[in-house]
């Protein structure tokens, strides 16, 4: 009987195991990359490219163009990215929301449940705009707006923020405690 009762709870391990296994694969293919809102499409953001070492970023308060300083809110959690700017009613002049990724990737937004028009503007892992687009609005969803180069970064702002602070491509942006 004491081998029975062995090989029983062996087997008994073995398969909440490959319950516990199948069950991590079944979520990573039902939701393989999260799709947030004026986040990340499909193919945006996944558990492989959570936001990095946020710690250092953490004290990071404002993100500065070479004339512009913009108050940023950080997000750092996968429900703060999920929620991101949606259900706000505005940002103030000179507000936004950086999004940082562990990785320089092709990260895609939309404006799903967003209440206000706002400018993506992408940054690369040498801190040079990648990429705007402007005076992207809520009823365009579900398009999804995508930068022609990879980003390490996304800040969101107001609608006609990068045109009235003349905020080009190729532009140098600093992290900045204040």
């Amino acid at each position: 009987m004491t081998g029975r009762k062995s090989l029983f709870l062996l087997v008994s391990i073995v398969v909440i195991i490959l319950i516990i296994i199948s069950l991590f694969y079944l979520v990573e293919f039902l939701y393989p990359k999260f799709s947030y809102r004026s986040s990340y499409s499909n193919n945006s953001y996944s558990s492989k490219s959570a936001p990095f070492k946020f710690e250092a970023f953490a004290k990071i308060n404002t993100v500065r163009f070479a004339s512009t300083t913009v108050s940023i809110s950080l997000v750092s959690t996968p429900g703060e990215l999920e929620q991101g700017l949606s259900g706000r009613e505005s940002l103030g002049e000179f507000e936004g929301m950086l999004f940082v990724f562990e990785t320089p990737d092709f990260y895609e937004f939309w404006m799903k449940d967003m209440k206000f028009p706002i400018d993506i503007i992408w940054i690369g892992e040498n801190l040079e705009v990648t990429d705007i687009s402007e005076d992207e609005r809520p009823d365009s969803y579900p398009k999804l707006f995508k930068p022609k180069e990879k980003s390490l970064y996304v800040l969101e702002v107001n609608a006609g923020f990068a045109r009235a602070h003349n905020i080009h491509i190729g532009d140098s942006v600093i992290f900045a405690i204040n």
